[in-house]
């Protein structure tokens, strides 16, 4: 409390001096804590929760899992349409030079922005209350990395501001946190929730999204696109609707090596397992990966490899996945000073389902930040399709929904423009009666309807297990 005070004693004469308020970001050391019961404890009706956690597998950083838990709000950057990313990105480098930080410079921590954007304006439901593009800086943040911690809190000073006030507010945010009372893990007997009732299923009819696949793949063999990307929604319904660590825990217990996210504003959680990076940047270089074709898990090892083998084999696999490299190339070579990109795909297994995958790494140019690659390169060909203005045209036509912030850019950025954001896919949108659960499958020439609707509930299976798990 001391040091705090102290701290922001300075951050106050420092806006003083400078005739302006300031971003005033202390961090501090603290044990190890678990990010899921930290999830638990920072609801607060009608407030939002902020959760991120990735596999880092950069030189020096060990291969361990970076986790990000924010709660509260001291600032909220929103951006619309197609000014979106333009708005949130202005804000963000505003704010960031207004920030005075104190306690250890480590990846993750500090005065970082968490949230993403739309694939579609979210100007229906259910993604009321979601913007087109939104970044939050969050009054607590808890970092972990392994068997480390900290802690971030996070607040506006300005001239003349009483400090000792200021770390009190920020002290109670604190201790709420970290020594709340409600301790036992999610998913674990006697952990709190607030659900009641069975699930009901309301899979779509498939007819018509085959008649979308067949249009699409026909499409594609008259030259008119490369690509296209169709996805649909499943609704399930549930009377007291689902806890979201709950769900976030079960989804992080099927599949490990995924990115998981959500960002709760109140009303509804989106949050989701990834497979796929959209950009992660580190004192100064990208890495990215493309993420295409797909096939199923075998049932003994050896049905894995054929399957496996297959995947790699196979033509319209292969050509679907070389659109995403492709275009992932023609993105970042703008951005880099070398880019570096596997002459080959490999496999990326995941429980239920494999897929091709090519790791790309590049030196950005001077002055290019984490959004700005971000927005280079969203929506891939892994959503959208290629060439993207005229897949977006068939996409748009053909689903006959709004994706809202399915398969958008969701993430963190910090003040020098390191961070990561995956591209959120595997996802589903939690409400008070239930969820919204989202998957695509890519449309190429060869594609087969039937085949497509098998692909995409194989892709649906794992959440609609998590949706099962959370709600015993």
């Amino acid at each position: 409390m001391g040091r705090l005070e102290a701290f922001l004693s300075r951050a106050i004469a420092e806006a003083g001096q400078r005739g302006e308020p300031l971003l005033a970001s202390w961090v501090s050391a603290i044990p190890a804590q678990d990010p899921l019961v930290l999830l638990t404890r920072s609801a607060t009706p009608g407030g939002v929760r902020l959760f991120w956690s990735e596999l880092l597998h950069a030189e020096g950083l060990g291969g361990a899992r970076l986790t990000l838990v924010g709660a509260g709000t001291v600032q909220t950057l929103r951006g619309e349409g197609a000014g979106a990313f333009h708005t949130t990105r202005k804000g963000w480098r505003r704010l960031s030079e207004r920030a005075v930080t104190e306690g250890p410079a480590v990846p993750g921590t500090g005065p970082l922005f968490l949230g993403g954007f739309a694939f579609d304006p979210p100007d229906e439901e259910p993604w009321h209350g979601f913007p087109g593009g939104l970044l939050i800086l969050p009054e607590a943040l808890v970092t972990s990395r392994g068997d480390e911690g900290w802690l971030t809190l996070n607040a506006w000073v300005e001239p003349g501001d009483d400090p000792q006030e200021i770390a009190r507010r920020l002290a109670r945010k604190a201790l709420h946190l970290l020594v709340a009372p409600r301790a036992v893990p999610p998913g674990a007997s006697g952990a709190p929730h607030a659900t009641t009732g069975a699930l009901a299923v309301h899979e779509p009819a498939p007819e018509p999204w085959m008649r979308a696949v067949a249009s699409a793949a026909e499409a594609v063999r008259r030259g008119r696109v490369r690509k296209v990307v169709l996805a649909q929604a499943v609704r399930v319904h549930r009377p007291g609707g689902f806890d979201p660590a709950r769900v976030l825990a079960a989804l992080a217990a099927a599949n490990p090596r995924a990115i998981h996210f959500a960002l709760d504003l109140g009303g509804a959680t989106f949050l989701g397992a990834s497979p796929e990076l959209l950009a992660r940047v580190r004192d100064g270089w990208v890495e990215s990966m493309a993420l295409a074709g797909s096939a199923p898990r075998g049932e003994t090892p050896a049905e894995d490899d054929r399957l496996g083998r297959g995947l790699l084999e196979s033509v319209k696999e292969r050509e679907e996945h070389q659109a995403v490299v492709d275009a992932l190339r023609e993105g970042l070579s703008p951005l880099t000073e070398i880019l570096e990109v596997s002459p080959e795909p490999r496999l990326l297994r995941l429980p239920t389902v494999q897929h091709l995958h090519t790791p790309l790494r590049g030196r950005l140019a001077p002055g290019t930040g984490l959004l700005d690659v971000v927005e280079k390169l969203h929506p891939t060909p892994a959503v959208g399709g290629s060439p993207r203005e005229e897949a977006l045209r068939l996409v748009r036509a053909l689903e006959g929904w709004n994706r809202g912030w399915y398969a958008g850019p969701i993430g963190w950025v910090d003040p020098a423009g390191n961070g990561a954001f995956a591209v959120a896919i595997r996802s589903g949108l939690l409400r008070e009666d239930g969820a919204d659960l989202f998957a695509g499958c890519g449309i190429v020439g060869g594609s087969r309807p039937e085949a497509e609707v098998r692909e995409w509930r194989l892709k649906l299976r794992p959440f609609l297990t998590a949706l099962e798990e959370a709600a015993q």
